[in-house]
């Protein structure tokens, strides 16, 4: 039976500690567009936040009265450095009646898939949920119980307010000293673990690593899942997996996308000598192919020979934020499984977004640079790309240089035409540039002829397998790769 007489309400907590950011407003939005497509009964969303700015129109922000500040200070006994979530003890408070006659406690990084609802129809004080990762780690049970998990619970408000009254210094002492961890979960646990109303397993309240490695598709019973530590929902290296990758294109793409796009404008904007006016920028892909040799040694390549100033950036699958290493800067990608090779043309959409209408230059990481590259640098007209070894009236793929915004549709038509694209293109970015886009290109070979050679079906075979002078880059595409071919005296001396 649903207690709609009630008001029901959801609550997420949004802060951050000084050096930690984590979550964002725009985290607390995609939360609140998931509840309002699968919520099916009247509720309140809430967010308890100092923050003002960046929510949408269905968060309701409500900040911690001045009397429950101080718990804000408090630090968890064994971790003192890291942020803890007591904070949301208060709920627990008289005075949190004023958010609902019920509350549904929520983590902002959990997916939610299904109606939440039912979850109301408990009619105990008090629901918290166990999960069931602690059972498959084989953590010992406490006093015969198992944790309560810190990242949902129901409760009607104005019960249980001992939580909150009897919080102190001395409590979590007792707690830790009993065995239980954490911060508000091991409070909880101390408290109502033995206890306490659960969620049944009907419920369909999941963790990450309640088997999800190993799913090919949702349970069918699932609402709610999961994502502490490191990897959340919108992390790239969650969506390898085929049931979040497939979940992510058919409920969440819009937002998740909207994240990353902000993730990235942040980063971008915090790190504007990047974009000082005379600067090339040369960026590349690094995808499961290269170590991370690659990027660095092809950049330091770089610039050992030119005298232009370039910002370096790398299009990569390999980190889930953005973050700057030395000179370069490491930007997340969209890495759609189905599309293969076609996930480069997410470079036209990058620079649409943030280097529009800059000059860039994009390599391939198995480029080897061995002498000055200023020419091509200079090289100002609209597109050009490498033509096809032996064939250069068709579009090779290598060293493209374009204006950002150029093809700025075109990953968009990717994703939203993907089967016929795919299929008129085997997820060949080359066979895209032939195929979908045809004409108005240039080929460095006609450009600069004698610049850029492969070393397979040239270099290999010109003065015993060491190029001209003319020569300034050498393509190692396919096999050997440039780590391969470091007893060549002059691929050791440039590939540092």
């Amino acid at each position: 039976m649903l207690h709609c007489e009630e008001q029901n309400s959801i609550v997420c907590f949004l802060w951050n500690e000084e050096g930690s950011r984590r979550y964002w407003p725009e985290h607390v939005n995609r939360l609140a567009n998931l509840l309002y497509k699968y919520m099916s009964i009247p509720y309140r969303f809430i967010c308890v936040t100092d923050e003002t700015e960046g929510f949408n129109d269905k968060v309701e922000l409500f900040q911690l009265p001045k009397e429950a500040q101080w718990i804000k200070e408090v630090k968890t006994l064994e971790k003192p450095t890291m942020p803890s979530s007591y904070r949301r003890l208060w709920l627990f408070s008289k005075e949190a009646k004023c958010l609902g006659d019920r509350i549904l406690l929520l983590d902002i990084d959990v997916m939610i898939v299904n109606d939440l609802a039912p979850l109301f129809s408990m009619s105990n004080d008090f629901v918290g949920w166990r999960p069931k990762s602690e059972q498959r780690a084989k953590i010992r049970p406490i006093n015969g119980s198992y944790r309560i998990g810190g990242g949902t619970w129901l409760l009607r408000t104005g019960t249980h307010t001992h939580i909150w009254e009897n919080f102190s210094e001395e409590g979590q002492k007792k707690a830790r000293e009993v065995g239980w961890r954490g911060s508000d979960q091991a409070w909880l646990s101390y408290n109502l673990a033995k206890d306490c109303a659960v969620f049944p397993d009907e419920m369909g309240i999941y963790h990450s690593q309640d088997g999800a490695k190993m799913w090919e598709e949702l349970p069918e019973d699932a609402r709610i899942i999961h994502f502490n530590g490191k990897i959340k929902p919108w992390s790239k290296n969650a969506t390898s997996r085929k049931w979040l990758c497939d979940y992510f294109n058919n409920v969440e793409r819009e937002d998740v996308s909207y994240l990353r796009y902000s993730e990235i404008k942040r980063f971008v904007s915090t790190n504007k000598d990047l974009l000082e006016p005379e600067h090339h920028i040369v960026a590349c892909f690094w995808g499961t192919k290269f170590d991370e040799r690659y990027p660095e040694k092809l950049f330091n390549a770089i610039k050992r020979n030119t005298t232009r100033k370039c910002s370096f950036w790398c299009l990569n699958d390999k980190y889930s934020k953005a973050i700057r290493k030395g000179d370069v800067s490491y930007i997340p990608m969209p890495y759609i499984e189905k599309l293969g090779n076609l996930n480069k043309i997410y470079a036209y959409e990058f620079s649409n977004d943030f280097l529009y209408n800059k000059r860039i230059f994009l390599f391939d990481l198995d480029t080897l640079v061995i002498d000055n590259i200023d020419p091509i640098l200079d090289y100002s007209g609209p597109f050009c790309m490498r033509g096809a070894i032996n064939n250069n009236t068709k579009p090779g793929g290598d060293l493209i240089s374009f204006v950002g915004g150029w093809g700025d549709s075109w990953y968009n038509d990717i994703i939203e035409n993907s089967a016929l694209i795919i299929k008129r293109t085997k997820k060949s970015e080359r066979k895209f540039y032939s195929k979908v886009y045809n004409g108005g290109m240039e080929f460095w070979q006609k450009a600069y002829p004698g610049m850029y050679k492969s070393y397979k079906r040239e270099i290999k075979k010109m003065n015993g397998g060491k190029p001209d002078a003319e020569v300034k880059m050498v393509s190692f595409h396919g096999k050997p790769m440039i780590h391969d071919c470091t007893d060549l005296p002059w691929v050791a001396q440039n590939w540092v």
